[in-house]
């Protein structure tokens, strides 16, 4: 049967890359599409065909998901991670993970007290580019790292946009900046 996967939120990035990436792997399958928004979830899982639309609530009491994507707003992720764990789901969250770092040393004891994987949905890390790129800088393969200047931008100009409220885990440093400070910290470590 393979991972059952169940999507918590109908955010475009769940959309976009990852309910296809879970349907192309032969052992993995996205049974259920949450949102707060039924509607929302309805038309995304008529979109990639699955079968099933619900509430967050209803979708982590469900017996038939091995483990769920968080998508939601980076303000939300503890709330429903924790609540993730506790209904014996693994978690597989969108960046970053917490607002702070206090939250995510409770996440830590969270996964290990219930035994699951909690881990962020941060590509730089898995993607076969950047970890080309990263192990020629730690082999200084490529010279000596003496520098680093970092710019990863979009334009995005909305300000009621989620991606520009600081609030809700919004803004440059953790919605886009995050990229170019994660990438530091791998390379120099």
């Amino acid at each position: 049967m393979g991972l059952r996967w169940g999507i918590l939120g109908a955010a475009s990035i769940a959309d976009s890359a990852i309910i296809p990436a879970i349907m192309a792997n032969p052992a993995s399958t996205v049974v259920s599409i949450a949102s707060r928004d039924l509607d929302r979830a309805s038309a995304l899982a008529r979109k990639h065909g699955v079968g099933r639309a619900e509430s967050y609530s209803r979708m982590l009491g469900s017996g038939d998901l091995d483990a769920v994507y968080i998508p939601l707003p980076v303000a939300s992720h503890v709330e429903w991670i924790e609540k993730a764990l506790a209904a014996g789901k693994h978690v597989l969250c969108e960046k970053p993970i917490a607002m702070n770092a206090d939250d995510i040393r409770q996440l830590i004891k969270l996964r290990d007290r219930f035994g699951l994987v909690c881990a962020e949905a941060m590509m730089i890390v898995h993607s076969p580019q950047w970890q080309a790129a990263m192990d020629l800088i730690l082999r200084k393969a490529i010279g000596v790292l003496k520098r680093v200047d970092g710019c990863f931008s979009y334009y995005l100009d909305d300000p009621s946009s989620i991606r520009n409220q600081g609030s809700l885990g919004g803004g440059a440093l953790r919605d886009i900046g995050v990229y170019p400070v994660a990438a530091t910290r791998i390379v120099t470590r």
